[in-house]
This record gives C-alpha cells, structure tokens and sequence, in this order.
C-alpha cells in the first residue's frame, strides 16, 4: 500500500507504464463499444468478459505520466455516452501518458447505480478503470478540504469532494464534463480541464 504525504493511505496498483495504461484504455474502449453495438443483454450472452490481460499489466517509471482526476461525467460518457461524447472520453481514457486518479465518492457516483440497474458492462467497465487508478481513501482530509473549497469557490458538495480528492492525490488535470461556465472553473487547488474544449 502506497502512502500519501499527509500519511493517508493511497491504494495503487504500482506505477504503470505507457504500455500497461494503453491496455487498460483499449480494454475500455472494447467494454463501451459491447455497450453501443450489442446492448447489455446480447452483450451478456456472448459470455464473461476476458480480463487475463490485468494480470499482465507490467509495472513501470511515472515520468512524463499526467495525473489526472476524471469526474463522472467523464467516466459515463467514456461507458454509454452518445458517440461524439464518447469517443472524447475514450480518447483520454486511452492516453498511455496518464495516471487514473480516484476516491471512493467517485466510485459511489457510478457504480452502485450500475449495480442496480444491473448494467454488467457499464460495471464491468468501471471495475476496470477503478482497479487501474491510485486511490486516495482519508475521507475526512477529503471532507474537511472540501469543506473550505466549496466555501471559497461556491462548488457544489460532489465537485468539492473530487476537487479535494485531486488536489490530495496531487492531480496534474481535473478533466470534466462540467460547461466552462460553472462553478468548479472558480477552484484552484488543481487545473480543471473541460473534455469537450
């Protein structure tokens, strides 16, 4: 188990290489097009989904890797998103250059809801994207940070928790989908980049 600077505890899978990020990124891109082509029950009936490749992710130096934080917005159009929102997301998602960041309040937005719908590719797709990101998981730090930012910047509950989720976990981008008009564009404490600009 990785550790934080403030000595909270991070769960990561190792640094990845550019090779092993692509892989994962392929490998979503493949769940979100099942999603698309074949619908969640004709997609289910070609049988479970192949996942011997995480076993032989390789493990590999962070230089030049951005950090990044991606909120829901991006990871749902990433999974069942209309196709121009989708193939922006999965564009990210596929880029060997980054670092998947996360909380347990992002996992909360997404996949329980999936669960419920019982949508197995959509979770499958997040179970994928959550088992290659580091995680932050002190949530006080990330409650009491976000606390202060949403006083400061006017940001709704959700954004502050992931803004200060990211800043812990010293995101390089903050990718949402997020219109440049809202509030979240008023926090600091990480760069904050629109998808579809």
């Amino acid at each position: 188990m990785a550790r934080a600077t403030n000595n909270a505890p991070v769960r990561s899978n190792g640094r990845q290489s550019k090779s092993a990020v692509s892989k994962v990124g392929r490998e979503l891109t493949r769940i979100s097009e099942l999603i698309e082509k074949s619908g969640e029950k004709a997609a289910h009936a070609q049988g479970k989904l192949n996942a011997k490749w995480l076993s032989g992710v390789a493990h590999g130096s962070r230089h030049a890797m951005i950090r990044t934080f991606f909120d829901s917005g991006v990871l749902i159009a990433g999974a069942k998103g209309i196709p121009a929102e989708r193939t922006k997301a999965l564009a990210m998602l596929r880029d060997p250059g980054r670092q998947f960041l996360t909380s347990p309040f992002l996992h909360l937005e997404v996949v329980p809801k999936a669960v419920f719908n019982k949508n197995r590719l959509e979770e499958r797709f997040y179970e994928i994207y959550f088992r290659n990101a580091e995680w932050f998981h002190d949530s006080s730090a990330i409650v009491e940070l976000a606390r202060k930012e949403c006083a400061k910047s006017g940001l709704n509950a959700m954004d502050g928790l992931h803004v200060a989720a990211a800043h812990l976990l010293r995101a390089d981008e903050f990718v949402t989908t997020e219109k440049p008009t809202k509030s979240i564009y008023r926090s600091t404490p990480v760069k904050i980049v629109y998808l579809f600009g």
